[in-house]
């Protein structure tokens, strides 16, 4: 008779693998009776604790936010401690005024367009741009628009009448790129 043998698989398998066990190493902790109590936090629980948190902290962003606007701001009628007192405020004299700041003043109110020939960083090319523009008959000036300096030539009442669109097109034959502009 034969000896019984066992037959030998035909695959042989390997132990199975543990489980991950998510972050219970780091959360062990010993209870009452001895034992050992574990918090595990899978990566998959741990992605929607993250998801909430960032839902709450826009929730509370935009109650803030709705909070601000409704807010009335606080007007103080109680001067401020480095202001100016009142008597100072009484001495101060008004400077004169120029006949030439009074019709500046008085041509940018009735004629507030300009034609913009270009916008330069440097005092001097601007200058040297609208001298260049006065030799060719235009009447130039630069105009301050920080950072830029921007040479403009002319001023008008109206930019769709006829005047100022002849003069828009004898600037176009020295600068294609001339444009209307507000003062």
């Amino acid at each position: 008779m034969e000896e019984d043998r066992p037959q030998k698989e035909l695959f042989e398998f390997k132990t199975p693998r543990r489980r991950y066990s998510g972050f219970a190493g780091i959360f062990r902790k010993a209870g009452i009776d001895g034992s050992v109590f574990a918090i595990t936090l899978k990566i998959d629980k741990l992605v929607f604790i993250s998801i909430a948190i960032i839902m709450m902290m826009v929730i509370v962003y935009a109650l803030g936010v709705e909070r601000g606007r409704s807010v009335k701001p606080k007007l103080s009628l109680e001067p401020m401690p480095h202001a100016a007192s009142s008597k100072a405020l009484l001495e101060i004299k008004p400077q004169p005024v120029s006949a030439a700041t009074v019709t500046a003043v008085k041509d940018v109110v009735l004629k507030p367009y300009t034609i913009a020939v270009a916008s330069l960083t440097r005092k001097e090319t601007a200058l040297e741009e609208a001298s260049r523009m006065k030799v060719n008959g235009l009447e130039a000036f630069v105009m301050n628009s920080q950072p830029y300096y921007v040479v403009c030539v002319g001023a008008f009442a109206d930019k769709t009448s006829s005047v100022s669109q002849k003069e828009l097109a004898r600037v176009k034959r020295f600068c294609k790129d001339a444009y209307f502009k507000q003062r």
